[in-house]
């Protein structure tokens, strides 16, 4: 009796222990992102929305540092068709100043925002283009990074200008 016993702690244990690992934690905060204009002429301005919603029953920081109609607070990833990044190489003065907007998320809320994307990425070539973007759920990459849904934005060549009246 006492070795079926046993026999049953040791399965039990080892059952709830495989169970811990075989768990994922659950993210606080989902992104979802989307475009009004799915097509756009190069060289125009690229808008997305970016909605986060608090799926944890805890407060979330939900915060912006808005710089140029860019929220820093997100890390964009910006690709063309070959998968290559198509950021706007050097210094970018224009993402030194800012506001910062302190914001917290209550359970199940859902706060969205818009990012204007041609202030740091080349629109400038027609061809289709990849978007995700991905916030940090603490202060840095170690407490985890949730990704975003990817989009696809279409840049086609300048329309050609209308004709003059004769």
């Amino acid at each position: 009796m006492r070795r079926i016993c046993a026999l049953f702690l040791i399965f039990v244990s080892s059952a709830a222990i495989s169970t811990s690992f075989g768990q994922t934690t659950k993210e606080p905060f989902t992104i979802n992102i989307s475009t009004d204009k799915q097509t756009v002429e190069a060289g125009l301005d690229v808008y997305i929305k970016i909605k986060l919603t608090n799926t944890s029953d805890e407060v979330v920081d939900c915060s912006s540092s808005d710089s140029n109609a860019l929220d820093r607070r997100y890390i964009y990833d910006v690709r063309d068709e070959n998968g290559k990044s198509v950021e706007i190489p050097g210094d970018h003065p224009e993402l030194g100043g800012g506001s910062i907007q302190f914001c917290e998320l209550a359970p199940r809320d859902s706060r969205t925002s818009g990012s204007r994307l041609s202030t740091l990425y080349d629109f400038t070539k027609p061809g289709q283009y990849t978007v995700q973007v991905s916030r940090y759920v603490g202060k840095s990459a170690k407490e985890g990074v949730v990704k975003s849904n990817t989009i696809t934005i279409t840049v086609v060549g300048p329309q050609a200008p209308a004709p003059e009246p004769r």
